[in-house]
């Protein structure tokens, strides 16, 4: 193989080296607006997080003052349940968070070795 064999060969790899890299800073770029937007999602579930356990300690205090114990017990145990559901929530969305970070790391790494 002589040398402009050799250079155009390099050249070709590098074209497709620099295609694949193009390709991992989109999907980068694209992870790292999916995962902007897990952590807004994840600031408005602690949030409601936060809500449904103050309507959970009002439903507490209703129940105290209330002669509708059997109501306002179902109401309070109906909030519970919500909150247990948004707490299981919160901890998916902090999985998927690592799965994200990891897959960053991951590119970050690759970017690295292919440039």
């Amino acid at each position: 193989m002589d040398l402009t064999e050799q250079l155009q060969a390099e050249r070709n790899i590098g074209r497709k080296l620099n295609a694949r890299l193009n390709n991992v800073e989109i999907e980068m770029d694209n992870l790292k607006e999916k995962l902007k937007e897990k952590e807004t999602l994840l600031i408005e579930l602690e949030k409601e997080k936060l809500q449904n356990a103050q309507i959970a300690d009002q439903m507490q205090h209703y129940h105290a003052q209330s002669h509708h114990a059997r109501t306002l017990q179902q109401e309070l145990q109906n909030a519970l349940v919500i909150c247990q559901l948004f707490s299981n929530l919160i901890i998916l969305i902090s999985q998927l968070f690592s799965n994200l970070i990891i897959l960053i790391n991951l590119e970050s790494y690759m970017y690295m070795f292919f440039t």
